[in-house]
């Protein structure tokens, strides 16, 4: 199916003809799509692979009392773990004369060679790229589940890939991530904030000082900070300090629009997030071709997300399906 170009509204209103009347681009103005924002809490990794291949090392402890007896003792336990990159494209096909007499011929040329008009270009930067970027965030990163494309039928955004969702719930399923009880987020920003330092004062020790990120909802990030404001009288803190745990200064609450509507909150040291692409920059490139007047836009790569160890991603008990 070539993609769908529809200005009958604009020929509706402005008729179905085109005078110049010193229109241009700036004309054409937007809507607000989000930035691909979630990508920042990994680590972000580019590979010729299709499968990500880590291993985590495990160490017994190596300290004895002493004896002249040589007496060996300790251990290093290896154990893999594969990041499995999902094949993701974009094609588009259109005929650019559609927008020839009306208000917006101004994107088209009389140049023969169709991919030269100036809608292509428009097209290419206004809406590709940033769909894209729009497509991972509010689709893929975070409530993605893969789903095998259907022979001719392209498929949803959210079926290109298995999102964070899924993925810390496979992991939960699995029994190698274990959820901090927390229950449902309380209304009340107070009560709110007391169960985001509860939850922090639930992980490990050793990961207290390691500068996470703790994700969730932009709502949910307000409403922390609303709460930690009114609780600790912090009306005049910067915003970095509203948005640190209190007690937990090194972890920082992070809203992310991936997130919007979920309950779920989760943290792991970054180095152990893992975003992977393989022919990553195409993701920023496309293929232009002509076939007699159609023009076709085209790109694809490889992305996935995972953990290298599951041990380390502290979550919440929400959302688990």
């Amino acid at each position: 199916m070539a993609t769908v170009i529809t200005s009958a509204q604009v020929v509706a209103d402005f008729g179905a003809y085109y005078i110049d009347a010193g229109q241009d681009q700036t004309n054409i103005h937007d809507r607000l799509r989000e930035p691909f924002g979630t990508r920042e809490a990994f680590h972000n990794i580019d590979s010729e692979d299709t499968v990500l291949r880590e291993s985590n090392a495990a160490f017994s402890e190596v300290l004895q009392g002493f004896q002249t007896a040589f007496t060996p003792k300790g251990g290093v336990t290896f154990t893999p773990k594969s990041i499995q990159l999902f094949n993701i494209k974009v094609d588009q096909s259109f005929y650019p004369d559609v927008l020839k007499n009306q208000w917006l011929a101004f994107l088209t040329s009389n140049k023969l060679d169709r991919t030269e008009w100036p809608f292509v270009r428009w097209f290419i930067e206004k809406y590709i790229f940033g769909q894209i970027d729009h497509d991972f965030e509010m689709e893929s990163i975070y409530k993605g589940v893969y789903a095998p494309p259907v022979p001719n039928v392209a498929n949803a955004a959210v079926d290109v890939m298995n999102g964070i969702k899924k993925t810390i719930n496979d992991g939960i399923n699995g029994g190698t991530i274990v959820p901090i009880p927390t229950g449902a987020p309380n209304a009340d920003p107070v009560t709110w904030a007391t169960q985001v330092e509860t939850f922090c004062k639930a992980i490990p020790e050793l990961y207290w000082g390691q500068g996470m990120q703790l994700n969730m909802s932009r709502a949910l990030a307000l409403r922390y900070k609303q709460g930690r404001r009114i609780k600790y009288n912090s009306n005049y803190a910067q915003v970095s300090e509203q948005m640190a745990v209190q007690d937990f200064e090194e972890i920082q609450v992070v809203g992310r629009a991936s997130h919007t509507g979920a309950n779920k909150i989760w943290t792991t040291p970054k180095l152990n997030a893992i975003f992977g692409m393989k022919g990553g920059s195409n993701k920023d490139i496309v293929e232009v071709e002509k076939v007699d007047r159609q023009v076709k836009v085209y790109t694809d790569f490889w992305a996935g997300i995972g953990f290298i160890d599951d041990g380390l991603v502290f979550t919440n008990d929400q959302n688990l399906v």
